[in-house]
């Protein structure tokens, strides 16, 4: 997690994940970290220029890249629900190769088999890359 990323999680808290947050920081398990300015560039620049997506993807995309940002600072995994944004994010891989590397699993979806794939060590599985989504 990064600061951005708390401060969007506090403002849009449920009860819930106030209490998932405060559990997995009292477990040592929420590391802060921050994203080297290179890469951040590179999507910005990435989004700028290309013309798959439309003005208003740019802006969600924009508004959603600090999972990305996180995920590159980190074990660049992203778990998420929001396929929108996986798809998207799909899209312009093929154009800026640094987001191509980022893992994606959605929790909800059972083809992913996020539950599996987390106990087994969540381990980078090329299929499993945004270059790849939506490949077969």
């Amino acid at each position: 997690m990064n600061k951005s990323l708390f401060q969007e999680w506090q403002k849009h808290r449920s009860k819930f994940s106030l209490q998932w947050l405060s559990y997995m920081q009292r477990r040592g398990k929420v590391r802060f970290v921050e994203c080297h300015d290179e890469k951040v560039k590179i999507l910005a620049e990435c989004i700028e220029v290309t013309e798959s997506i439309t003005l208003k993807q740019k802006d969600a995309v924009r508004k959603d890249f600090l999972l990305v940002q996180c995920a590159w600072a980190s074990d660049e995994l992203i778990s998420s629900l929001d396929e929108k944004m996986r798809s998207l994010l799909s899209v312009l891989s093929s154009e800026c190769a640094e987001i191509g590397s980022v893992v994606w699993v959605n929790p909800a979806r059972e083809e992913d088999g996020a539950v599996e794939w987390a106990r087994a060590g969540a381990r980078v599985e090329e299929h499993r890359k945004l270059r790849n989504w939506g490949a077969a």
